[in-house]
């Protein structure tokens, strides 16, 4: 593991802005159908569009569904969780040369996918993160989005159809359109992104390749994950959220939110234990 979180915690990777592989949000038949949308909408193919409408607005030049080959020493390697704390190279996702699906003129760009696929820097992903926490008004880029349209992402989306959450990898209170979202803040419990400690609309979303954004508006709190794992939930599943209660905890009303949350489940257990 000590060389898996070297490689991750090098500074090289924002020096020379590294490619990550960062799958677009989630991958639902839904999500796919929306790309197919947006093509037939907007006449222009699902790359373009979103170049045109979302990367090239919020400054992220090196987002995108393919790679060019004389940026291919920039990609970076990725694993496959194994097992607990356990990890080996993934042959496929993590090919760092030109048997790469994302490189240029390969199917994998030519055909990109409403439901993931993205490929992005991490000074790209946390421009994504920060216009989120900053409600769509970051650095003075024009507004992409209405503030209802912003409202909507963040929003319960289940509650208003009689659903609730079904199972997931990540622990969410509920969903919005862009993926998990908190609707109870303040409530006790293990939820992303960081527990009682997150505010109202707090929203995030993890990738195929581990890869994590959350933002929390509220709190004007962008955060973002650049862990390179395919299965990261069989070596690491916690680290999302233990990695997210730990940047809240940095705040001093955020930690006492924490603290209060955890005294809640704490004492839920003894009265639970109590009964039993």
């Amino acid at each position: 593991m000590k060389s898996w979180y070297a490689d991750l915690r090098n500074e090289s990777l924002w020096r020379e802005e590294r490619f990550l592989a960062i799958p677009n949000n989630c991958s639902l038949l839904s999500i796919e159908l929306l790309g197919g949308v947006l093509e037939e909408v907007s006449g222009q193919a699902l790359g373009r569009f979103l170049e045109a409408s979302l990367f090239e607005p919020l400054g992220m030049p090196d987002t995108g569904f393919e790679i060019p080959e004389h940026a291919l020493g920039r990609f970076t390697r990725c694993y496959r969780g194994t097992g607990p704390n356990r990890f080996e190279d993934d042959a496929m996702v993590g090919a760092c040369d030109a048997s790469t699906p994302w490189l240029r003129g390969k199917p994998q760009g030519q055909r990109p996918s409403g439901g993931g696929g993205l490929l992005s820097t991490a000074r790209d992903f946390l421009r994504f993160a920060e216009w989120l926490a900053t409600d769509g008004r970051l650095d003075g880029v024009p507004a992409l989005l209405s503030r209802e349209s912003m409202a909507a992402l963040r929003s319960d989306q289940l509650r208003g159809m009689g659903a609730g959450a079904g199972p997931c990898f990540d622990p969410f209170q509920s969903f919005g359109l862009l993926g998990g979202v908190v609707c109870s803040p303040g409530e006790g419990g293990d939820y992303l992104p960081a527990g009682a400690a997150s505010g109202l609309g707090a929203t995030g979303w993890g990738g195929v390749a581990g890869t994590f954004f959350a933002a929390d508006p509220e709190h004007g709190l962008a955060l973002v994950l650049y862990t390179q794992e395919v299965n990261y939930f069989l070596s690491s599943q916690s680290l999302r959220l233990s990695l997210c209660r730990q940047a809240h905890g940095v705040f001093p009303d955020l930690r006492q939110r924490l603290e209060a949350g955890r005294a809640r489940e704490a004492s839920k257990l003894m009265l639970y234990t109590a009964w039993e």
